[in-house]
């Protein structure tokens, strides 16, 4: 996959996103936000990749773009709800909820709307574990609406949840 950043930090291309750290890096605060003590283990693989944040609807575009450069497997990983609709699995794409994803590593791992993983602990050690199952690349994208409330693919762009 491939995106052009700019002296701004955005992605140059249809897909506007912002690169930041690594997915190891990202990890590990989230499980410590709520356990402090936690044991987090350091991981020994890094591709150098930055995380990539983006929209659901760049989704179609970070995944035909990822098929022609790499020949690896991915996995969109997100609640069922958030799944459905979005695309269509294949030999190559899978199709995961975080709790199904843990234990397995793929070559791509695209999140979507992590925030909607869960609250607490549980919530938590979702999205720790989600994110820690890219072995090369990891991208975030959520939905447009924001607040304090989960995300919804369909909402539309001009509605903000109450808070």
């Amino acid at each position: 996959m491939t995106f052009r950043q700019s002296a701004s930090g955005s992605c140059l291309g249809s897909a506007v996103m912002v690169a930041t750290d690594t997915g190891a890096t990202r990890a590990e605060p989230v499980i410590k936000a709520v356990l402090p003590n936690a044991n987090v283990p350091t991981s020994i693989r890094s591709s150098g990749a930055p995380v990539v944040h983006g929209s659901v609807s760049d989704l179609g575009t970070i995944l035909d773009s990822w098929l022609a450069e790499d020949a690896g497997i991915a996995c969109v990983i997100g609640a069922d709800d958030l799944r459905d609709g979005l695309f269509r699995a294949t030999s190559r794409v899978r199709s995961l909820t975080p709790e199904l994803s843990k234990g397995l590593e793929f070559d791509l791992v695209v999140l979507i709307d992590p925030e909607t993983f869960g609250t607490g602990i549980e919530g938590a050690v979702d999205r720790y574990v989600a994110m820690t199952r890219a072995t090369q690349r990891l991208v975030t994208l959520t939905s447009p609406c924001v607040g304090g409330r989960a995300r919804l693919p369909a909402c539309p762009r001009n509605m903000v949840a109450d808070d």
